[in-house]
């Protein structure tokens, strides 16, 4: 097999997984494999990605009127799982939003006046991102967005006094 025809895959970080297989290569026809097995994953669970949004959606309605542990800990667990689905789903940019909320449903301060906002931001970014199909990172809209979604974030963890985060 040609050098050329191989793609390559080094294991980041030092763990001991990666100090066991070292340096792995993939032939062109197992990467195109790969990505023929994700596209039928990705078009098998069309629309999973709206209903876990949907799920979301009800969660946050209930929490951010009543900000109980038990209702923000099931929005930091609904957000994990967009996190992780997202990207594979196809749709980076829910994954990112996803992660930006689970860290503010961790630290932030829930006695904040802007708190509701920031949480609405959120929900309604992933809302929008499944309506109209945004399948890559947003471009400069998403960079913006989630540039500001962080930068509000930040803003209200300098100010809180301590972390009112959920239970975990």
């Amino acid at each position: 097999m040609k050098a050329s025809a191989l793609t390559s895959l080094s294991p980041r970080g030092a763990s001991r997984l990666s100090d066991e297989i070292g340096h792995i290569e993939f032939s062109e026809e197992q990467v195109a494999r790969a990505e023929r097995a994700v596209a039928k994953i990705v078009k098998s669970h069309d629309g999973q990605l709206a209903d876990e949004i949907g799920g979301l959606v009800a969660a946050w309605r209930a929490a951010r009127d009543n900000f109980a542990d038990d209702r923000l800990q099931v929005c930091h667990r609904l957000a994990h799982d967009l996190a992780g689905h997202g990207e594979t789903l196809g749709f980076p940019l829910a994954t990112v939003l996803a992660r930006s909320l689970r860290r503010f449903l961790r630290l932030g301060d829930w006695s904040a006046p802007q708190a509701r906002a920031i949480g609405d931001a959120h929900v309604d970014a992933l809302c929008a991102v499944v309506r109209t199909g945004i399948m890559g990172d947003g471009g400069t809209i998403g960079r913006a967005l989630l540039g500001e979604l962080d930068r509000l974030i930040d803003q209200t963890l300098a100010t809180q006094t301590k972390p009112q985060a959920p239970s975990a």
